[in-house]
């Protein structure tokens, strides 16, 4: 019953490309945090058997993309037991949920597959990592960009005036490149983490001391857990 809105001709960014960019976000990560956990740990873990695994039924998950219009644009993605999809789409006052969307993404041809009732959509899919930019190239509408805010301030909201330095978002240690008691000046790289297959370079926000160091590399850590602590030259 969804189609007519799904595959109307806008000015706006069609919401079957808003489902596209959601989903690839979403099953690109979803696969890399899956191998790299059979790779690093064990490798009868049931994130290597079930997709889902680490997720309980009724997980929600929300993106916020930034269309061409500059208009933000929510999606929230239910994950169900049948490996479906239950997608919301919110913008402004309108909010569309489409049931049941099923998806795959297909890393080696950069290429995410939807079906939306009843309609089969192959879009290629790149995440630029300079711009922050999902660009889908759709079949029906060409070239699309959303912008991915979150991924923008991941910079700006990972340290705060207490000296903790805390993960921007769910990620994986790949580098740390300090040790406790080692003076830093503000700016200097404190650690690397990875996420949304990127990488993200967190920096020391002041000058100060290094007092303690949470995480090793390749750990993962959960959105805003401590990774390190710096004591202020002014304190």
């Amino acid at each position: 019953k969804h189609s007519d809105t799904l595959f109307a001709i806008k000015k706006e960014t069609p919401s079957h490309v808003i489902i596209q960019a959601s989903l690839f976000m979403i099953l690109s990560e979803l696969q890399n945090t899956i191998k790299e956990t059979a790779e690093s740990f064990d490798p009868f873990s049931p994130w290597t058997s079930l997709r889902h695994a680490r997720l309980n039924t009724d997980h929600v998950q929300t993106i916020i993309f930034r269309d061409h219009n500059d208009d933000d644009i929510s999606v929230k993605i239910k994950f169900n037991y049948d490996n479906s999809f239950d997608v919301t789409i919110i913008r402004g006052a309108s909010h569309l949920i489409v049931k049941r969307v099923l998806s795959s993404w297909n890393e080696v041809e950069q290429q995410i597959i939807v079906e939306v009732e009843n309609h089969r959509i192959k879009s290629r899919v790149v995440l630029d990592k300079n711009s922050y930019q999902v660009i889908i190239f759709d079949n029906e509408e060409g070239k699309m960009v959303l912008e991915v805010p979150e991924l923008i301030q991941v910079k700006t909201k990972s340290a705060d005036a207490t000296g903790f330095i805390r993960t921007p978002m769910p990620c994986k240690i790949s580098q740390v490149l300090v040790k406790p008691g080692q003076i830093v000046e503000k700016g200097t790289p404190l650690i690397v983490l990875e996420a949304m297959k990127m990488e993200h370079w967190i920096r020391s926000p002041f000058s100060g001391t290094i007092d303690k160091i949470f995480y090793n590399v390749n750990e993962f850590a959960k959105e805003n857990r401590d990774l390190i602590y710096i004591i202020s030259e002014n304190v």
